[in-house]
């Protein structure tokens, strides 16, 4: 992004302009995505929990089921906020997700400039990962939205000569807020924020940290408490036996996790069509799946390329445990 003048005027303009039609471009493919379908039974479920009248009673009724819902403290929250406002239908339970998608596409798309933000913004636009989760009313879209914003802001940051006071301010709260909504939509956020952590740490020149942390030091204390809290609240939930509902599992799931996470879900046979046909459920989707994991296989390869043909191998290899360390977590 250009950086607007301090006064405002004509590039200030631009900037604004800029970032409100992308929210627009976000808006689109979140209607386009987001379907008045059946729920499923984890949808239900939370249309269940959002449904009670007060706060105090959707709190009771997750803590007394100890399931995965008590792991989603920010979400649960929000999903009761938003029923109360837009209702509990089927579209309007996923077009919950619609303000984190439209918000982080505008902020993500705002720290780049030039080709690189058309490319960076419609890959974001058109991944089938982000279209797939939009249309389901769980927090699985929010952390995506999340995920960008934090990534944004530390490409942002790591550009100090570029950034005036008020800018660095902005991506410094962007960063946090980021972190916040990510560790607060589920558990597993707390994995992708930790590898944004451990990123900054060994990636950010340390002077330039320490110069970020005086600077910031407010926003730093209370982030940082914040996310500490919110630790602790996760290791409660583990202790009192808060899990995700228990089944048996194989080599098998390990196979639909890449399936799912890398977008392939998007395009081709859902979990239940997997189920009841095996393989054979693959067929009909061929085309659009080997087009598809081409696309991937080839953008995955260019990133690697990228990371390991700069002037530094240590910073590669930094990079490539950023990317590596949360996946092994998460398996």
């Amino acid at each position: 992004m250009n950086a607007p003048s301090a006064q405002g005027g004509p590039s200030a303009g631009k900037a604004v302009a800029t970032w409100w039609l992308w929210a627009l471009a976000g808006l689109m493919v979140c209607l386009l995505a987001v379907s008045g379908d059946s729920v499923w039974i984890d949808e239900a479920l939370t249309a269940q929990e959002a449904a009670h009248e007060t706060p105090g009673g959707m709190w009771r009724m997750v803590l007394h089921d100890k399931g995965s819902d008590l792991q989603m403290p920010l979400y649960i929250f929000y999903m009761w906020s938003w029923v109360k406002v837009f209702g509990a239908s089927e579209w309007a339970l996923r077009a919950a997700n619609i303000p984190w998608f439209v918000a982080a596409i505008a902020i993500f798309t705002g720290a780049f400039a030039g080709p690189r933000r058309w490319v960076m913004g419609l890959v974001a636009l058109c991944c089938p990962f982000a279209w797939y989760y939009l249309n389901e009313a769980r927090p699985y879209a929010i952390q995506p939205s999340a995920s960008m914003v934090v990534f944004a802001a530390l490409y942002r940051l790591s550009q100090s000569s570029i950034l005036t006071a008020g800018q660095e301010r902005a991506w410094v709260l962007a960063f946090f807020l980021g972190m916040i909504c990510l560790c607060g939509s589920s558990l597993l956020g707390m994995i992708w924020a930790g590898a944004a952590l451990l990123s900054a740490w060994f990636l950010f020149p340390q002077k330039r940290l320490m110069e970020l942390a005086r600077a910031h030091r407010s926003a730093c204390v209370f982030s940082i408490g914040l996310l500490a809290a919110t630790g602790i609240y996760y290791l409660w939930t583990l202790k009192i036996g808060a899990r995700a509902t228990g089944g048996k599992t194989d080599a098998r799931n390990l196979i639909f996790v890449g399936y799912e996470l890398l977008g392939f879900g998007g395009l081709g046979p859902g979990r239940l069509e997997m189920r009841d046909k095996n393989l054979t459920a693959f067929l009909p989707y061929m085309k659009e799946l080997t087009l598809y994991g081409g696309t991937v296989l080839f953008l995955c390869l260019l990133g690697i390329w990228q990371i390991y043909r700069g002037p530094s191998r240590r910073t590669a290899l930094y990079l490539s445990a950023g990317i590596t360390i949360p996946i092994l977590v998460l398996l």
